[in-house]
């Protein structure tokens, strides 16, 4: 038998479905998305805050987007600077995660 942790990543492997729901209402009015499946997959509706709401994920963050940035540029980064964390801390992240995804590009 399978463990439990195996079967939840073949779960979870099997079904990585992200939705922009900001985005939905438009796509709905013009056509491009069905009302009917918005409404049966907003039965449990997921709030999240914005990235300058939650600090305490900045550093974890730009940390994996910098590791796979150098990985993908075959390159080792061994540690991100105080400065630069304290500097990601204090932003308002007004793209929340895609900003945080594209400014760690640049580390």
């Amino acid at each position: 038998m399978a463990s439990p942790r195996h079967s939840f990543e073949q779960a979870r492997r099997a079904h990585d479905v992200r939705l922009v729901i900001d985005a939905i209402p438009a796509a709905i009015a013009s056509g491009r998305f069905r009302a009917g499946l918005f409404y049966r997959l907003n039965v449990f509706p997921i709030a999240v805050p914005p990235l300058r709401q939650r600090k305490e994920d900045i550093s974890m963050l730009v940390e994996y987007f910098v590791k796979r940035y150098a990985e993908k540029a075959r390159k080792q980064v061994t540690k991100i600077g105080k400065n630069t964390r304290n500097l990601r801390q204090s932003y308002g992240w007004p793209g929340n995660i895609t900003n945080c995804k594209i400014s760690s590009k640049d580390l």
